[in-house]
């Protein structure tokens, strides 16, 4: 054993003071780069733990196997470099290697993780003064007397409103909006047909087309699923566009979704 090893002074180990390496970089990402790629943010979070660890802010201790632990000193604390893999939570290293488990002290670390809530006072807002209560006097009813008073009575010749008792769900409900007049549509509701209506020219024009493409009674064969059905209907248009013109375009063909329809309701059927 050197001299320098031999001067290193092994304290007793308790780990309500300490936590482990991998977990406290953990709540130090959780603060320095929460979201982002990982290895952008573990980049930026390394970069600031290893500053706290070269100026002190955090203190690192190795703990040897019989639980005792070192600690480092200003010039020794500068050359310690965390190493974090991609996925953080595989665990966590200290280079240059020293053969031991590594933790950070708590006090440092919650220190560098806590997050200050200050109650800011709005401008021009004095401070709340407490409320004083009026003060009853010795043979004076305090809720009798400082009670305000209201006027019950109605003048002569006013017309009256008809008293309505609130304890009653009837008494508060409010009216039904009035309803629109029967010309006003819904928008939702002509949509909603228009969706229909689209969706039965879809099934048409695909029955009109299969009745080409199977001459008989346009029943698409058995084996053939809505994939299928759209490269017939594809081949179809393309001869029907080519029969009219070197430059007419052929037309679009239906969605999957509706191929999918029309074979379900044919085989129902």
């Amino acid at each position: 054993m050197n001299e320098a090893a031999a001067n290193i002074v092994w304290l007793p180990f308790d780990p309500r003071d300490w936590v482990e390496l991998t977990p406290a970089f953990g709540r130090l990402k959780s603060v320095v780069a929460p979201h982002g790629p990982k290895l952008i943010a573990n980049n930026h979070t390394a970069t600031f733990f290893n500053q706290c660890v070269h100026d002190g802010r955090l203190e690192l201790a190795l703990v040897a196997p019989d639980l005792t632990y070192r600690l480092f000193d200003e010039k020794e604390r500068r050359k310690l470099t965390i190493r974090v893999p991609l996925d953080y939570k595989e665990g966590c290293g200290i280079e240059p290697y020293h053969e031991g488990l590594w933790y950070v002290r708590r006090s440092g670390l919650e220190e560098r993780t806590a997050i200050l809530v200050t109650p800011v006072a709005r401008a021009g807002t004095p401070p709340a003064s407490p409320i004083e209560l009026p003060r009853a006097e010795s043979g004076r009813d305090v809720d009798a007397a400082d009670a305000p008073v209201q006027e019950t009575q109605m003048k002569s010749g006013e017309p009256q409103l008809p008293a309505t008792d609130e304890s009653k769900p009837e008494a508060r409900a409010e009216e039904p909006p009035p309803r629109p007049p029967d010309g006003d549509r819904p928008v939702a509701s002509t949509a909603a047909k228009s969706r229909r209506r689209r969706k039965k020219e879809a099934q048409e024009q695909i029955a009109e087309a299969a009745k080409k493409i199977w001459a008989d009674d346009g029943i698409v064969p058995p084996d053939l699923g809505p994939a299928d059905l759209i490269h017939a209907l594809e081949d179809l248009h393309k001869r029907e566009a080519l029969a009219k013109g070197p430059k007419e375009k052929p037309r679009d063909c239906p969605s999957w979704s509706s191929c999918k329809r029309f074979l379900e309701d044919q085989r129902r059927t």
